[in-house]
């Protein structure tokens, strides 16, 4: 019995697709190195929360809310950082 040989191409780094990535926001991206990615998303989310509790926990803003918190998470980081 013959060893069958695969046809298919291996992916590498190069050919493979690229999966799609969460989209990363423009605050978030001018964000100073230091502060990682989870640390940086976990205080946006509790500022966010805290915006949605100011308003009465309505929904219908959590968009304004999470961009709002951004603003004000980036920057209190850049401020720390100088």
């Amino acid at each position: 019995m013959a060893n069958a040989k695969s046809t298919a191409k291996p992916t590498t780094p190069s050919t493979a697709k690229p999966r799609v990535a969460k989209q990363k926001s423009i605050i978030a991206s001018n964000v100073s190195s230091f502060v990682n990615q989870a640390t940086y998303n976990q205080r946006v989310q509790e500022k966010a929360y805290e915006l949605y509790l100011q308003r009465g926990g309505a929904p219908g803003n959590e968009l304004n809310d999470w961009f709002e918190a951004e603003k004000i998470v980036a920057s209190k980081v850049t401020s720390q950082s100088k």
